[in-house]
């Protein structure tokens, strides 16, 4: 959906995501979903909650033993962190 041009919609549906598989224990899944939610908060220009968000996936994407998925997490951080064109991050 962030893709698409509709982030704020993205975050609505992704957080219900987050949630239901925080719910059922999927920690992969909730992981993705972080991940991608931590995308749409940067269409927005809300780079402190996707430094959060992908932070948060980074964190489980290394307790479901996804160390991958984990490194491309920390790769995109240093790219939030890095963006000039979003403002919300001192």
């Amino acid at each position: 959906m962030a893709q698409a041009g509709q982030p704020a919609e993205a975050i609505d549906a992704l957080t219900h995501a987050r949630e239901a598989f925080n719910q059922t224990g999927d920690i992969h899944g909730e992981a993705q979903a972080w991940n991608n939610l931590g995308a749409a908060q940067v269409e927005l220009g809300q780079r402190a909650g996707a430094v959060g968000a992908v932070l948060r996936a980074v964190d489980l994407f290394e307790a479901a033993g996804d160390e991958h998925n984990a490194a491309l997490g920390r790769e995109s951080l240093v790219r939030i962190r890095q963006d000039p064109d979003t403002d919300d991050l001192v």
